[in-house]
């Protein structure tokens, strides 16, 4: 069973790490310090490995999060950046891993970063919506 109301520190789930993985270094440094002591509850987590997956996440473009909470289960974050490239929210799609192969995961990506993208440009001037005619 899931719990709706659990509270989680920021970096822990794809999308949230999606939201800081980036940031400037300065802020990322700020969330990590931050949370340090309560990373360890999720799978034994420390800095160095959130600042690891961050890394690797910020090569990417995007973030996998493999059996972070549920075994058998496997998130991909991806950032929605604004025209000045800051990350404004990210989307998360899980699966079961069985069907989360490294090719389905590259489609996923795709096609999310296609419409955020889409959406930005036609939807987004600095951050506010623009007002329809």
């Amino acid at each position: 069973m899931i719990d709706m109301e659990a509270r989680q520190p920021l970096k822990i789930g794809a999308g949230s790490m999606a939201l800081i993985a980036f940031l400037p270094e300065n802020q990322l440094e700020l969330i990590l310090s931050g949370n340090a002591l309560r990373y360890p509850q999720y799978k034994n987590l420390t800095v160095h490995g959130i600042r690891n997956l961050v890394r690797k996440s910020q090569k990417a473009g995007y973030v996998v999060s493999e059996g972070l909470f549920h075994d058998g289960v496997t998130s991909i974050g991806i950032p929605v950046f604004n025209r000045q490239k800051e990350t404004i929210a990210a989307i998360t799609v899980s699966s079961i891993s069985q069907r989360m192969e490294e090719k389905r995961r590259q489609e996923i990506v795709r096609r999310v970063k296609r419409v955020t993208r889409a959406e930005a440009l036609s939807s987004w001037r600095g951050g506010e919506p623009l007002k329809k005619n």
